[in-house]
């Protein structure tokens, strides 16, 4: 019998893990993987995924991303009257939505 697959979608990139958002979600990936779900993390991610090899495989059993973008200062000042607010602006993507998307 296979695992259930459960997708989990970060806006950031995860590693390194310095940060307190980002350390209590490798810690709870870290400790769900092997369990009850095929874990797949998708979020953006640095051209070079070389040297956080180790670190992925540590909380997923699939890793699947996106190029990382930044939304411009014109672009943010843009969002304050956007109907969005700045962080979901900034955090919105074409590739990562067809990303997520396919999975």
């Amino acid at each position: 019998m296979s695992r259930r697959r459960l997708l989990v979608v970060s806006p950031r990139f995860l590693f390194p893990a310095n940060e307190g958002g980002k350390i209590r979600t490798v810690n709870t990936l870290r400790h769900m993987r092997g369990g009850a779900f095929e874990i797949i993390l998708a979020s953006p991610a640095p051209a070079d995924l070389g040297p956080y090899a180790a670190d992925i495989a540590m909380v997923c059993d699939r890793f699947v991303s996106w190029p990382a973008s930044r939304l411009s200062r014109a672009g943010r000042v843009g969002a304050l009257f956007g109907r969005l607010p700045v962080a979901v602006a900034s955090d919105r993507s074409r590739a990562g939505r067809a990303v997520v998307g396919a999975q």
